[in-house]
């Protein structure tokens, strides 16, 4: 993951969709699957004020949720200290409903350690895959070296390692855990493809296509600022716990012309593959499509914020589909608040907190029903400096203002009262967030609903 650098000027125009981008393959089928949203929630559901978020100081950001039975299983990783982005805690929250949730605990912590002698300082993206040939829970996850930046590398998260941890419970419980250590599966190294660079394995997601498994990762060139790529590759492995081996003559994956990061994988009962992931598009996510889980079509967007419900000053990463009755999956995603009266850093970049937020969609051809998530696992391209989303100047989309990659959620300042419109499900009855005092102070926020957009969205509803 990308979070923290200098800023530079970046034109929005090269990141939206490229004519271009050629597919990995001719067009296979299910590669013509477009998502769409029936319901946009009108604010975030998990913020660092939520219960059981004390000690949070940056928010979420990244990782996974899972639904097994009737509960939403999130896994993710908090910014719990400084130095930013460095202290951290992997931890697994859960929900009956999406709304409301609980933290179930901590799974690793991070050193915090920014001497770079630690190759596990910064700990990111818990990504919870089911292993069905051996009944068990496996968690990857990313394991960063991490020291100051110098003017021409992006040291603060470095040569990410993806680790993977084992539950020692058998069968669904067994993602409650505990969890155990079981090794590091990809690293940068002699075996490293050209397009890897400093960045080390950034992201990780494994899913099973026949008796053969295949993963997504993703790397950069953070030791050549500034960047103009952030790429991601495919490997495989004959089984979840390895030997991985980089598709070289693949990669990297030309699903996107510039910027790609943390794709999440889904395999659909019609036979096709899904990922969505962070396409660094103001209020969007990318997604992909794949006929036979190795070859990705071109990237396609999907706006998950719009109208008078945009909440997040930068909305970031998606958390994967969750498929729920009849032909509707809930899209999980990651973002940062809009803060009114933020401030910014050192680098003139607005830091605000990371939260959790979802979308409902569906799928436009009809293929809808997932083939089990639990098959499926953890997580780019314009010239931009690392860890940020760098300035945007000059041109981009009209009534688009600027905004910055490295939003990844802190933040001081006053988060002002807001009001959500009524729902017409709502019986007349507002659902305020009230006024909220964020920079350290206590809440006083009022209301646990929150509505519906409706307008281009298909239904109106609460969550």
């Amino acid at each position: 993951m990308i979070r923290h650098a200098r800023l530079l000027a970046l034109n929005l125009a090269l990141l939206l969709p490229a004519a271009g981008v050629p597919a990995n393959d001719p067009q296979l089928p299910g590669q013509d699957l477009r998502m769409e949203v029936v319901r946009q929630c009108a604010g975030p559901v998990l913020t660092i004020h939520s219960p059981g978020a004390g000690g949070n100081k940056y928010g979420f950001e990244g990782g996974r949720v899972v639904k097994v039975g009737s509960t939403y299983h999130l896994f993710t990783s908090e910014m719990t200290g400084d130095p930013h982005w460095v202290k951290m805690k992997l931890a697994h929250w859960t929900s009956q409903d999406r709304a409301q949730w609980r933290r179930a605990g901590t799974l690793f912590e991070s050193s915090g350690d920014f001497t770079g002698r630690d190759p596990r300082a910064a700990l990111w993206s818990p990504t919870p895959i089911f292993d069905a040939e051996a009944n068990r829970w496996n968690l990857f996850y990313v394991a960063y070296a991490a020291s100051p930046d110098t003017d021409r590398e992006w040291l603060t998260n470095h040569e990410g390692r993806i680790w993977r941890a084992v539950s020692e419970r058998l069968g669904n419980d067994g993602i409650n855990g505990p969890w155990k250590d079981a090794g590091i599966v990809l690293e940068r190294g002699k075996n490293s493809d050209s397009w890897e660079g400093l960045q080390g394995t950034d992201s990780f997601f494994p899913y099973r296509v026949g008796d053969k498994w295949y993963a997504l990762y993703g790397s950069a060139h953070t030791e050549k600022l500034p960047l103009s790529l952030w790429q991601v590759g495919l490997a495989s492995a004959p089984a979840l716990s390895g030997p991985w081996t980089r598709c070289t003559t693949l990669n990297p994956l030309h699903v996107e012309a510039r910027f790609i990061e943390n794709p999440i994988v889904m395999h659909l009962a019609g036979g096709s593959w899904l990922a969505v992931y962070d396409n660094h598009v103001p209020n969007e996510v990318g997604y992909t499509v794949s006929g036979d889980g190795i070859h990705w079509s071109a990237g396609q967007h999907l706006v998950v914020q719009s109208g008078s419900h945009i909440w997040a000053s930068e909305v970031r990463t998606p958390l994967g589909l969750v498929q729920e009755k009849g032909d509707s999956f809930t899209l999980f995603y990651t973002a940062n608040e809009k803060i009114s009266g933020a401030q910014a850093d050192g680098y003139g970049v607005t830091l605000t907190p990371g939260a959790l937020g979802y979308v409902e969609v569906r799928l436009a051809d009809g293929t809808t029903t997932a083939a089990g998530i639990f098959g499926s696992g953890t997580s780019a391209r314009g010239s931009f400096t690392p860890g940020l989303r760098s300035a945007f100047s000059g041109s981009g989309r009209t009534g688009v203002s600027p905004i910055t990659r490295e939003n990844r959620a802190s933040g001081m300042g006053v988060r002002r009262g807001v009001t959500n419109e009524t729902s017409p499900r709502d019986d007349g009855k507002n659902a305020a967030n009230g006024s909220r005092e964020w920079a350290g102070s206590k809440s006083s926020a009022t209301g646990s609903k929150r509505n519906w957009e409706q307008g281009t969205i298909l239904e109106a509803g609460l969550c």
